[in-house]
């Protein structure tokens, strides 16, 4: 009788550490999970070929925001790159790109 109360506890606490186990790693993916994903993100943002990509881009709306040739279209443009450009380091972009983005927001670019 003791043998299977033995085994039958045996059972019990492997079916229970299952359990605290299953626990232990949804808590450490929620608690990681965050974090790894915002270190890719910085890694990622802050890479070269991202950073020759947004000022290519930029250099793109300007091309586009100069051959505009209504207020409206100039509107819209204004509008987009201030919001793709609203959390890109302005200080990694060339001299020129950079006087024109805040030209942009500024509203003094009427070209």
């Amino acid at each position: 009788m003791k043998t299977v109360f033995a085994v039958l506890a045996g059972i019990i606490i492997l079916i229970g550490l299952g359990f605290v186990g299953n626990y232990y790693s949804w808590w450490s993916y929620n608690y990681f999970a965050p974090k790894y994903a915002t270190t890719q993100n910085k890694i990622f943002m802050h890479g070269t070929p991202y950073m020759r990509g947004k000022i290519r881009d930029l250099a793109d709306y300007q091309t586009q925001y100069m051959e505009a040739k209504t207020k409206s279209e100039r509107a819209t443009l204004r509008a987009t790159i201030i919001y793709e450009y609203k959390i890109f380091p302005i200080s990694q972009l060339p001299p020129h790109l950079q006087r024109f983005y805040r030209m942009i927001k500024n509203r003094y670019y009427q070209n």
